[in-house]
């Protein structure tokens, strides 16, 4: 097999020119109604063996290869790939010091990790495949970058949100930024940052069919601002996940639960709690102790890095005849 690997401002991508390029890289098709299964099945770091894991920050499903599952296990320095129907594991990235905080497969099987160093962390990025864009979070420089991947190096990036090496909690800051998500329709597209120091979810507007924007003015659509356990509050959420039907999952950290809200939701409205809902840390098999990243597999089911527990869960989607 042949890797190959770039760099993006220390965000390197690697890609194998012997696996077939899928069209389509997750399932966001859950339904509204959809519950899950409390009780959660621990599917990575379970062992004491070489593949135990250490404050696991990121994870990523690649449904269009059978579920795949790759984790970001961060104190021991390496990209690990499981193969949900083998079992199997590999390491596919190692390197001392590199700390990787989360990881993210495209279509085309280009796996973009990262490896610290420019960045104090990114704890979050996401590529816009149809415009060739990568969108990062520069936590410590409390800001977005974008870079356009078709651009020859130097990569050069564009400031989209939040101001540069400034903290702050008005519409035109971010504080610690974290995790990102885009949702679009044929028109709009626009991004979602887990704003993490500032306890809330901010939405901005990246561009339309004309052409891009640079986002000013955040607004808000989870969480008040302030830090609290109740359902109209977020304390530390480090990551998030957009449906097709409009719903936005929340890893609610340093609340240990997660979260759901809809897109079209203002600052202080309520949301849904999914799971870990007594906001208490735990190691048990309805418990979580934060939180730090989540996505669904072709199946709809619920995986959850529970980095303070050091594992993955799977928590398996319930839905009757009704909910289809």
């Amino acid at each position: 097999m042949e890797i190959r690997s770039t760099t993006y401002a220390n965000i390197f991508e690697t890609s194998s020119t012997l696996e077939a390029v899928p069209t389509i890289i997750s399932n966001r098709q859950i339904p509204i109604c959809a519950q899950w299964n409390e009780t959660g099945i621990t599917v990575a770091g379970h062992s004491n063996d070489s593949f135990s894991l250490n404050g696991p920050l990121g994870l990523f499903i690649d449904s269009t290869t059978d579920n795949t599952l790759y984790v970001a296990d961060f104190s021991n320095n390496r990209i690990l790939k499981y193969n949900t129907l083998s079992n199997v594991v590999t390491t596919i990235y190692n390197e001392t010091g590199s700390f990787p905080t989360t990881v993210y497969v495209d279509s085309e099987q280009n796996i973009y990790i990262d490896a610290s160093g420019t960045f104090t962390n990114s704890y979050g990025f996401i590529t816009d495949e149809r415009k060739q864009l990568l969108y990062v979070s520069d936590d410590s420089g409390h800001r977005i970058l974008k870079w356009n991947l078709n651009t020859t190096i130097p990569y050069v990036a564009t400031l989209i949100a939040g101001v540069t090496n400034q903290s702050g909690s008005d519409e035109l800051h971010l504080n610690f930024p974290r995790g990102l998500d885009i949702a679009r329709d044929e028109q709009e597209s626009y991004l979602y940052v887990a704003d993490f120091g500032n306890n809330r979810i901010q939405r901005y507007f990246i561009g339309n069919s004309s052409g891009d924007n640079i986002a000013t003015a955040g607004t808000t659509i989870a969480g008040n601002g302030t830090s609290g356990n109740s359902l109209n509050q977020l304390n530390g959420p480090r990551n998030l996940y957009i449906t097709e039907n409009n719903e936005i999952f929340i890893a609610d950290t340093l609340n240990h639960r997660i979260m759901k809200w809809f897109l079209n939701s203002t600052s202080g409205s309520s949301g849904v709690c999914v799971l870990g809902c007594a906001s208490v840390p735990g190691n048990g098999t309805t418990e979580l102790n934060q939180p730090s990243d989540i996505k669904f597999d072709s199946d709809g089911n619920l995986y959850v890095c529970d980095t303070g527990n050091n594992r993955i869960q799977k928590f398996n989607i319930l839905i009757d005849d009704s909910c289809a």
